[in-house]
């Protein structure tokens, strides 16, 4: 999914309708920011709002997943397309996620047997271990 595309036509869409980042964000129920981040490309709108977002722009999800007006005759290949998109984009989120957690436990983990040296003499059994 590329996100640049995809805010360049959020913006075109919005403008078309005539809407302020601030009328399309109280729509939808979100900041005035998020919006200007989906339409800098800095972020995407959540899963949850890309329905609501699509009939507020009077577009179809496959066109918002494209980044661009879909022809009907290559609608079919661009939705296989964005399917296989979607999920390497929500596969790397969720990667990204878990690798933080694994770093945070791993530093946690190292904290408690480094200050279990310090708090235990090496004589006391608690040392040994």
């Amino acid at each position: 999914m590329n996100q640049e595309k995809i805010g360049k036509f959020i913006l075109e869409c919005r403008k078309k309708k005539n809407l302020t980042q601030q009328e399309l964000a109280k729509k939808l129920g979100v900041s005035d920011r998020s919006v200007g981040n989906w339409e800098n490309g800095r972020n995407m709108p959540d899963l949850s709002l890309f329905k609501p977002l699509c009939k507020e722009l009077d577009i179809t999800l496959n066109d918002l997943m494209s980044g661009e007006k879909v022809k009907e005759k290559e609608y079919y290949e661009k939705f296989e397309e964005n399917i296989v998109n979607t999920i390497d984009y929500t596969n790397k989120k969720i990667n990204k996620k878990n690798r933080l957690i694994s770093e945070i436990l791993i530093f946690f983990g190292l904290s408690l047997i480094f200050s279990a040296f310090s708090v235990f003499p090496s004589e006391s059994s608690w040392g040994s271990i």
